[in-house]
């Protein structure tokens, strides 16, 4: 409660974060926490509404429940690689975080850890992580991509509940119950690939995931579908060639549109959107029948997107590396090999994440983006170009702080609407 507390730098010779140490801090603008420190206590920095910047030390293993619950400006924290747990609510309520890559020591993730992170568009979980709790990233409205590892045995209930502008979701060969409500009213949800040990698919798990175009089920068998897992059959539902009869003839999973094996090689882009300003993040899924070592795709975007920086996942990848440069006519060559003949992993779902920049002055609508000539190279030096795709990418108006319509700019109606949402006026 030292409301005029401004930073704080914690030693590298102070062991110990106890609980509440700097609960209501509310002037807290920064904290660095010492290498000295392997817990950071449960309340730690709870509505710390002023905080922006966190940086962890190298010793921290855990973060507590409540960590840093409502710190609703907080956008810079280093994710150290040395967190193995992160608490119930540890970021619940962090409302300006836009991007969380986890540590990649991470097991543990407790329930409701990121829910209502209502800026967070794109979460890296390494492999290694073995529990996403119960809503862990429930309410996440701006998440856009998940990737769950194969490692990730639990997948809580409502972990994913309400996350409206997902579009494209690939859970690992390590579950095998998708929990009840898990993806519910994920309605941008276009692609879903489930792993190869999945068993059963919980009540409610992708009820209104109104947008699916296509589900690839990799399972060994047929899942079992809880009430109302699905409730939109519209996709094509891919399963693999020795299934195909018993999922045509199974409650539930009979209902699609159109049921086809996974015995052919595919790319697929979902749509995707962004700011005027901001960033969008483009999706590359790939079905594979063959495995392969390298592949390579030419891609042509609008006038005023540009192809920058690191792919912000690459989830298939053993030590593949990666590299991209332009041909002309904002039309990008991206390339990916590996120096040891590695194979890329599994047999569907992300390959890997664009980081794609939107120019401020681009006028907002929607915008076409094509793959093209997807090559994919295998260990005997073989290739064979799978094609292309298409996509839209929807631009924004850009996202300032305070502008409540959406217009850009910010006027007295959105200081009143802004002053009514903290009173709570309806």
């Amino acid at each position: 409660g030292c409301v005029s507390l401004q930073s704080i730098s914690i030693p590298n010779s102070v062991t110990t974060l106890g609980n509440y140490a700097f609960d209501g801090c509310t002037a807290l603008a920064s904290a660095t926490i010492g290498d000295g420190i392997k817990v950071i206590g449960g309340y730690a920095f709870r509505n710390c509404t002023d905080l922006k910047t966190v940086h962890i030390g190298t010793k921290v293993e855990e973060i507590g429940t409540y960590a840093f619950y409502n710190c609703n400006k907080l956008t810079d924290i280093n994710w150290s690689n040395t967190i193995k747990t992160l608490g119930q609510r540890a970021f619940d309520y962090c409302s300006s975080l836009s991007y969380a890559e986890l540590s990649a020591n991470l097991q543990t993730m407790g329930s409701d850890v990121f829910e209502d992170c209502i800026k967070l568009t794109k979460v890296t979980i390494n492999e290694g992580c073995m529990v996403v709790g119960n809503s862990a990233f429930s309410g996440c409205v701006s998440l856009q991509s998940i990737s769950i590892p194969n490692s990730v045995t639990t997948l809580g209930y409502y972990a994913l509940d309400g996350c409206t502008a997902l579009t494209s979701a690939a859970i690992g060969d390590g579950i095998k119950e998708v929990g009840n409500y898990a993806f519910r009213n994920c309605s941008s949800l276009i692609s879903l690939t489930i792993g190869k040990k999945a068993e059963s698919i919980g009540a409610y798990a992708f009820y209104g995931c109104s947008a699916l175009e296509s589900i690839s089920v990799t399972s060994e068998t047929v899942p079992t579908t809880g009430n109302n897992a699905f409730n939109h059959f519209d996709a094509t539902l891919y399963v693999p060639a020795e299934l195909l009869s018993q999922y045509q003839t199974t409650p539930l999973w009979s209902k699609f549109k159109e049921i086809k094996t996974l015995d052919n090689n595919g790319i697929e882009t979902p749509n995707c959107y962004g700011s005027r300003g901001g960033w969008a993040i483009l999706t590359i899924l790939l079905q594979n029948v063959d495995e392969f070592t390298a592949f390579q795709f030419d891609i042509t975007l609008p006038q005023g997107i540009t192809l920058t920086g690191s792919p912000l996942s690459y989830r298939r990848a053993e030590d593949h590396m990666w590299s991209y440069y332009p041909l002309g006519n904002n039309q990008y060559r991206v390339k990916a090999l590996s120096p040891s003949s590695a194979t890329f992993s599994g047999v569907s779902g992300e390959l890997i994440d664009l980081y794609l920049y939107i120019d401020p002055k681009m006028e907002t609508g929607n915008y076409s983006i094509e793959v093209k000539d997807f090559v994919m190279g295998f260990t005997n030096g073989e290739t064979v170009n799978i094609g292309g795709c298409s996509s839209v990418i929807a631009v924004n108006p850009a996202i300032i702080e305070g502008d409540m319509d959406g217009d850009e700019i910010i006027t007295v109606g959105d200081i009143t609407k802004l002053i009514e949402k903290y009173l709570g006026v309806e």
